[in-house]
């Protein structure tokens, strides 16, 4: 994968430009860089030298390439409230600034890695049976804890996520969408 980039003809040319987009991310990121004309710039620049990119992979299908990363990117917009708020959330209801600190990061790490390992995966075994391969797995590991969360909200009656003394009625709105999404 990466030899495609850095092991051409083009070569120097993609190390400049990936150092190039890693400096604009990083004013952007990092806000030493102000105002909107100054970041929109930046950013269109990163948009080109990612096109760029994408274009040396598949000459023919880099459309698909530019499909998938604005279907990354509309992920991200939909998600980030989540991943933003979560942890006001958690400390409003008392949890340790730490362990939401820890949960958040690890959640993140996680993502990334799996990110990582379906890529070289996909590549290794081809994509379309890598997803399958990958939607086995993801039944394998997501299974088993489901199935013991039923048997222990069959054994006491109720939610087996939340104390026998915590009513709907008694939670926020937040915790009430959760008892929706899992119901009791």
């Amino acid at each position: 994968m990466l030899q495609v980039l850095f092991g051409g003809e083009r070569k120097i040319l993609n190390y400049v430009v990936v150092a190039i987009a890693f400096v604009a991310l990083l004013l952007i990121f990092t806000q030493q860089v102000g105002g909107v004309v100054a970041v929109s710039v930046l950013g269109a620049l990163c948009a080109v030298i990612f096109i760029y990119l994408i274009i040396q992979f598949d000459s023919k299908r880099w459309i698909i390439g530019i499909a998938i990363m604005l279907t990354i990117f509309a992920s991200f917009m939909y998600t980030w409230p989540i991943q933003g708020l979560l942890p006001t959330y958690l400390r409003g209801v008392g949890m340790d600034q730490t362990v939401v600190a820890n949960v958040v990061s690890f959640a993140g790490l996680g993502n990334a890695a799996g990110y990582i390992i379906a890529g070289f995966a996909g590549d290794k075994f081809g994509m379309r049976r890598w997803y399958a391969i990958s939607l086995l797995l993801s039944q394998i590991i997501v299974f088993p804890p489901v199935h013991a969360e039923r048997q222990v909200r069959g054994a006491r009656g109720g939610h087996a996520l939340l104390p026998a003394d915590v009513r709907p009625g008694r939670l926020g709105p937040a915790a009430q969408v959760g008892l929706v999404l899992l119901p009791g």
